[in-house]
């Protein structure tokens, strides 16, 4: 988790299974550098969300980013 020593760097792994059995794993990380003021409160969260959507768009397919 992010703590003094690692400049508070949240970073979570994400795995996404799919019916044919083929799975896509990303990862993601939060930090106060890469947040604004008002997420980084919220650190862990947004490293999850953030793996969770880069593991569903490589599932998907979809090359964009989300909004």
């Amino acid at each position: 988790g992010p703590t003094k020593e690692n400049e508070y760097t949240a970073i979570v792994k994400a795995t996404v299974r799919m019916k044919d059995g083929s799975w896509f794993e990303e990862y993601g990380d939060a930090s106060p550098r890469n947040v604004s003021a008002r997420i980084a409160t919220a650190l862990i969260r947004m490293a999850v969300t953030r793996a969770k959507g880069r593991a569903l768009r490589d599932a998907c397919n979809i090359g964009q980013t989300l909004l």
